[in-house]
């Protein structure tokens, strides 16, 4: 495979992550040899299935044990294929990890995909440099990242460490996957900037000879992206987007850790919300730099930022509202006590207390604030993108549409106008019995 060109590499690459995801959704599927229609595994019958639930009335009669196979092969002949076999880079064999480990968890083989994500740990740490050490770079018991390897840290390194951070904390191993996601984030904020800018792409307007070439000269194959074998250079100083995904399952794990990490945890995913939104801003203003993947990974990024930080707000919420209407509101503390003898009567914890609820209230308030804008957003680009495929510029769309609902508007109201003189002239006529 190492001799073929990296059209054919890729290609076969993506043929075999298709087979694999085909082969998930026809698990516990059966072919039946004699027919060659496939059944669920639960309707055929036959020793190993005792019970077989009844054929739905539109499939045909139920397949008998002896005549059945298995209705494709196992998701795993696809992915170890990938992950074992040369020929592909390191970042294709870290997507064959990652869809493996997912597919395992789904089985509820957990201790199987530790393994398989601890093999793409070492896949990463085979793309390292010649003149840099595993060791040096990663703590091979805990695989954290240790802070003096921030030149020598790849991509492929990070991705793979993140993925097995994001299984243990799935599995309830926060206490291994915290410092896991804490190093890959450090590592992140402390990669050097590039000196060199992104070069801005420069697109010319089509011409009918350009239109006339695309149509008859056949397209290119994409060129192939980073490897991410090579040390982590950062484009620009600004937080980015795996950032923001870092420090939301940081504060996650830190709100469900314990109560007294709660508000810790609760400025993480703050934090990370305001850097995703700040990134999906700033992709919209630039269109150079704008693709759906990108915008679509933020986006979701955000919603999920959303999502965690509305839920941890109102646990924190209930919890101040039962914790007042079960005790009665805190006493204060000794630093509180104003008066002779305790005068307050601990006035001054019940009016902390308020004003944390008060805040909760206004976090909340604010986080609806942001979907609502979101919302408005996604309107305004399908709005803009459907005038956009007419030929229409959005503001020329939205005033069409103004005029199209005045005239319907104003036909309605010369219609009811209309049917009104004439229910007037009706009654006039006697029609009403006086």
């Amino acid at each position: 495979m190492s001799g073929k060109s990296w059209a054919w590499r890729a290609t076969y690459h993506e043929v075999l992550m298709l087979l694999a995801r085909a082969a998930e959704h026809l698990d516990g599927m059966v072919l039946d040899t004699t027919r060659g229609i496939v059944f669920p595994r639960a309707v055929m019958i036959g020793p190993s299935n005792p019970d077989p639930r009844p054929v739905p009335a539109y499939m045909s009669a139920a397949p008998r044990e002896e005549n059945c196979v298995g209705a494709f092969d196992p998701p795993d002949l696809h992915y170890m294929h990938v992950i074992t076999r040369g020929g592909f880079t390191t970042r294709q064999r870290l997507e064959a990890v990652a869809a493996y480990a997912n597919w395992l968890e789904y089985k509820g083989r957990t201790e199987r995909a530790e393994e398989v994500l601890t093999w793409g740990v070492d896949a990463a740490k085979m793309g390292l440099d010649r003149n840099v050490k595993a060791e040096e770079v990663m703590d091979d018991k805990t695989f954290v990242l240790k802070p003096e390897a921030v030149g020598s840290v790849t991509e492929n390194l990070l991705t793979a460490t993140t993925n097995l951070a994001i299984h243990r904390a799935r599995n309830n191993d926060l206490a291994s996957a915290l410092p896991i996601l804490l190093s890959v984030l450090r590592a992140r904020r402390s990669a050097p900037v590039s000196p060199f800018p992104q070069p801005e792409p420069t697109e010319s307007s089509p011409t009918p000879s350009s239109i006339l070439a695309k149509i008859f000269q056949p397209s290119r194959f994409p060129p192939p992206p980073p490897s991410g074998d090579l040390p982590l250079i950062r484009s620009s100083e600004k937080p980015t987007c795996e950032e923001s995904e870092l420090m939301l399952y940081i504060g996650e794990i830190l709100f469900a850790t314990s109560p007294t990490a709660s508000d810790a945890g609760l400025n993480w995913t703050r934090q990370a919300v305001a850097i995703a939104e700040a990134n999906l801003q700033d992709l919209k203003s630039k269109p150079s730099s704008f693709t759906p993947e990108t915008a679509a990974k933020c986006t979701q990024c955000l919603h999920t930022g959303l999502e965690n930080w509305e839920t941890m707000l109102r646990q924190l919420s209930s919890s101040t509202a039962s914790t007042k209407d079960r005790e009665g509101g805190r006493d204060a503390g000794w630093f509180e006590w104003r008066g002779w003898f305790g005068a307050d009567g601990g006035g001054k914890g019940r009016v902390l207390e308020d004003t944390r609820r008060g805040v909760l209230e206004e976090e909340l308030r604010r986080v609806e604030g942001v979907r609502e804008r979101l919302m408005r957003d996604g309107i305004a680009e399908v709005i803009g993108r459907n005038a956009g495929s007419r030929g229409w510029g959005c503001e020329e769309c939205l005033a069409l549409r103004a005029g199209w609902l005045g005239r319907c508007w104003e036909g309605l109201r010369a219609a009811c106008g209309m049917l009104c003189v004439l229910y007037g002239r009706w009654c006039d006529r006697g029609h009403m019995g006086g």
